[in-house]
């Protein structure tokens, strides 16, 4: 099995049922059960919930992904890569740079709509 993570932006479209390939591709992966998550996306994903429907849902979906623990070293790469990016004038969430860490960490790619992922060195699910 090849797990994708999947980022808040692509989760967004998927819960709000948006016609999209970002959410067709959501949806696929849950079906082929590929669908990987890790702390930042959960609590984005709790923050912005819409109502009991939507938070029913991200309890559902939480609890079929796998779950990966963010580490120290990821803590310490995401750091890096801020800081790098930040020398070259580009500023990218905090969260994303964490996300990424992860995701480089574990090999696997990332399912975002969010441009600047490009900046953070991970592989990008292709769509």
């Amino acid at each position: 099995m090849t797990e994708v993570l999947v980022d808040t932006s692509a989760w967004v479209e998927f819960l709000r049922g948006r016609e999209s390939r970002p959410g067709d591709a959501v949806e696929a992966l849950i079906v082929r059960d590929e669908v990987a998550l890790t702390g930042p996306v959960i609590a984005e994903l709790y923050g912005g919930v819409r109502g009991k429907r939507e938070t029913k849902m991200v309890n559902n979906l939480v609890a079929i992904a796998s779950y990966h623990d963010v580490v120290r070293a990821d803590w310490e790469a995401a750091g890096a890569a801020l800081n790098s990016l930040s020398r070259r004038g580009i500023t990218v969430p905090k969260s994303d740079a964490v996300i990424a860490a992860v995701a480089r960490r574990l090999r696997i790619p990332v399912l975002t709509i969010d441009a600047h992922f490009e900046h953070l060195g991970v592989k990008l699910y292709e769509i």
